[in-house]
C-alpha cells in the first residue's frame, strides 16, 4: 500500500465512528428531508412536517448506528432513551433553525431544512458518541478479553 493509501487507512481508523456516523447521517437525512419535502408538498405545516420526518429518521438512525457503527447491542432501551433525549434536544435546535431559516430569513424549504439538519447533526454526534454509545472502561476490557481468548 502506498503512502496515500496508508494515510487514508490511518485516517479512517482514527475517525471511523465519525465517518460511519456521517454515512448513516446521509442516509437518515435523505429519509428526513424526503419525508419533510413530501409532507410540505401536500401543504402540511412546516413544523409538523419537520416533527414527523425528524422522528422517523431518528428511529432509523438509532438502529443503524447501533448495528453498524458503534456495534453496542446491550441495554437497548436505556441506550434508545439516551439517544431519544439527545435527539429531542437536537430536534428543538433543528426546529428553531427551520423556523429561523425558512420563516424569518426566507430560505427555500429544502435548503433551510438541509442546513438545519446538518448543524444539528454535528452537535448530536458528540453527545451520542460520548453518552449514548459510551462503553465503560471495565466493560470494554471484558469485551477485549472475550475477543482475545
Amino acid at each position: 500500500m502506498g503512502k496515500i493509501g496508508q494515510f487514508c487507512n490511518n485516517q479512517y481508523q482514527q475517525h471511523q465512528n465519525f465517518i460511519l456516523y456521517g454515512v448513516i447521517g446521509c442516509v437518515t437525512t435523505a429519509i428526513d428531508v424526503g419525508i419533510f419535502t413530501l409532507l410540505a408538498h401536500f401543504n402540511i405545516h412546516k413544523l409538523i412536517a419537520n416533527t414527523i420526518s425528524y422522528q422517523v429518521a431518528m428511529v432509523a438512525s438509532f438502529f443503524l448506528n447501533r448495528e453498524y457503527n458503534f456495534k453496542i447491542k446491550d441495554k437497548v432501551w436505556q441506550r434508545f432513551l439516551s439517544f431519544f433525549i439527545v435527539n429531542l434536544i437536537g430536534y428543538g435546535f433543528s426546529q428553531l433553525l427551520v423556523f429561523l431559516f425558512i420563516t424569518k430569513f426566507g430560505m427555500n424549504d429544502f435548503i433551510g431544512k438541509l442546513l438545519a439538519t446538518i448543524l444539528a447533526a454535528i452537535c448530536q454526534f458528540l453527545f451520542i458518541k460520548h453518552l449514548t454509545f459510551k462503553v465503560k472502561k471495565q466493560e470494554a476490557e471484558v469485551k477485549c478479553e472475550d475477543k482475545c481468548n
